[in-house]
């Protein structure tokens, strides 16, 4: 089979859709296709004849030059600029660019190489996306590491991979101490009882409850919770919120709530109760016109001031308004009752 002509050979190379150039030993490009306008900003025409330097940024040249003489001793197919080394070239506009680069040499019988193929490739996309992915990355660590919430990382067998700051502060441990177990063993939760939770969150893909944990300390602490299986193939993300103190809260609250309806239910009573003594005291009084003084009249009437003094406290209570203390002689508390106390049970 005939190897194809130069001119034959460049048709070839014109349809690719990477720049190709063909370099001598010497680093004199002998051809270039019609891409390398397209990706590094020059036509074919002004690339022959040129030093193939002139495409590699003004500091890496002189090095460049010595990686092309060890190339050319030690000729191979070699691609560059997917991994770790990052590769630039200069375009004509004089920017600098990120590239891909794949060479292929042309070796003569002896195993001399001739020339060499580079196929240049511009990865400023996928060097674009790669940063993109870093930066998100970066974001995500930020919010990882600086959450309120708890954020736990586990496997399929609910091993934990990696656990935020607000975990190790919900559990008192450090990170090195909890990565590698399995969340139970760490959050002091009945292994039977979550082993079965655990089945049943990987079968439905979510999951949401409220737990009691137990710390390293033995403290016991409410967490709500709500995870995700397989956010990333394989890892399963928990994300906790310690809500001990606010249900603490919720109960003072409904406490409170209960006081007031109380405090409300007695203010209506007392109402009430007050206009029956109202009537109570208006007729002791008329009684003790009709009849003239009487021990009993007159225990009728303190016992209506007594009690009207306390529906005023009770009304007091339902208003919220403040309480007048006040000093109290037992003795005269005792002297008011005796009479009717004697009158109730007898002298005996």
């Amino acid at each position: 089979m005939t190897p194809p002509s130069l001119p034959d050979a460049m048709s070839l190379l014109d349809a690719m859709p990477d720049a190709v150039l063909v370099v001598a030993p010497d680093g004199r490009i002998i051809a270039a296709n019609a891409q390398c306008e397209a990706v590094l900003g020059y036509r074919p025409d002004e690339l022959v004849d040129t030093s193939v330097e002139l495409l590699i940024p003004g500091e890496l040249r002189a090095a460049h030059a010595g990686h092309r003489a060890h190339y050319t001793a030690e000729p191979r197919v070699r691609p560059m600029g997917r991994d770790h080394l990052e590769l630039r070239a200069l375009h004509r506009k004089g920017h600098v660019i990120p590239v891909e680069v794949s060479l292929a040499p042309l070796v003569t019988k002896n195993g001399v190489a001739e020339a060499v193929i580079a196929a240049v490739r511009d990865a400023s996309e996928r060097h674009a996306a790669a940063e993109a992915l870093k930066l998100t990355n970066r974001h995500l660590q930020a919010i990882f590491d600086n959450a309120l919430d708890v954020m736990v990382v586990s496997d399929d067998g609910s091993r934990i991979v990696d656990v935020n700051p607000a975990g190790c502060g919900l559990v008192g441990l450090p990170r090195e101490e909890i990565v590698g177990r399995v969340s139970w063993e760490v959050f002091g939760t009945d292994p039977e009882l979550s082993g079965r939770a655990w089945k049943r969150f990987l079968a439905a893909g979510r999951g949401a409850g409220t737990w009691t944990i137990r710390r390293s300390d033995g403290e016991e602490r409410l967490v709500e919770s709500s995870s995700v299986a397989d956010f990333v193939p394989g890892l399963h993300l928990s994300v906790g919120r310690d809500v001990t103190n606010s249900r603490l809260l919720e109960d003072k609250l409904r406490q409170s709530q209960k006081l007031d309806a109380i405090g409300q239910l007695a203010s209506g009573i007392a109402h009430d109760f007050n206009n029956v003594l109202t009537v109570i005291a208006g007729h002791s009084d008329l009684l003790a016109e009709q009849v003239g003084p009487s021990e009993s009249v007159e225990e009728i009437r303190r016992a209506a001031e007594h009690a009207g003094a306390l529906t005023h406290k009770l009304l007091a209570f339902g208003r919220k308004q403040p309480l007048n203390l006040e000093l109290l002689d037992l003795n005269d508390g005792v002297r008011n009752l005796g009479g009717m106390l004697r009158r109730l049970i007898g002298e005996e």
